[in-house]
């Protein structure tokens, strides 16, 4: 993966924080199903790494934490962006063990696993195909669609080390509605 659109000049996110109703809950979903570590805690916060030092989701324990419903604005999903094809397998693999309710897409640069926290907060988790492979429509305009995504083929790329978000994870986006 190139990651090129992670790195100054661009600008891009590359931290978030979400408000949760039940920290420690919370901790354990993004800890086991994610594969997040926590880097700093307090009674009511948490910041998550996954390499020890570089944060990327901060979450907050608030009273009145709330999923969005039909038409309202805000948070949508955030994006975690893995390094390869391999590392989306691995994650698959993870999330299988603990029968996670999921959606998927192929976007054609990308296919992406989608889910949500515990208080309804989405989740995508996606790599990026390599960019020789991405059709453009013109100069600026890639070519995106919504497919199904070949789980099994994207399996068969695992080597089963899942042991957490890998080196070179980044915060990919964030989709607001």
């Amino acid at each position: 993966m190139s990651n090129h659109f992670h790195k100054k000049p661009n600008m891009y996110v590359s931290h978030v924080q979400i408000k949760v109703s039940n920290l420690e809950r919370s901790i354990e979903f993004y800890k086991k199903i994610i594969g997040f570590y926590v880097l700093e805690q307090t009674e009511n916060s948490a910041v998550l790494t996954f390499d020890g030092t570089t944060s990327i989701l901060s979450l907050e324990q608030v009273d009145n934490a709330i999923s969005l419903q039909g038409g309202q604005t805000g948070l949508y999903h955030f994006a975690i962006l893995l390094p390869t094809r391999k590392d989306l397998g691995n994650f698959i693999q993870n999330i299988i063990k603990y029968n996670i309710r999921i959606g998927a897409g192929d976007h054609h640069v990308s296919e992406a696993i989608y889910l949500n926290d515990p208080d309804g907060n989405g989740i995508e988790v996606y790599s990026d195909r390599q960019e020789e492979y991405w059709i453009w429509q013109d100069a600026s305009t890639v070519y995106m669609t919504t497919e199904q995504v070949d789980i099994p083929s994207v399996l068969s790329e695992a080597d089963g080390a899942w042991d957490g978000l890998p080196n070179g994870t980044v915060m990919g986006h964030i989709h607001l509605s």
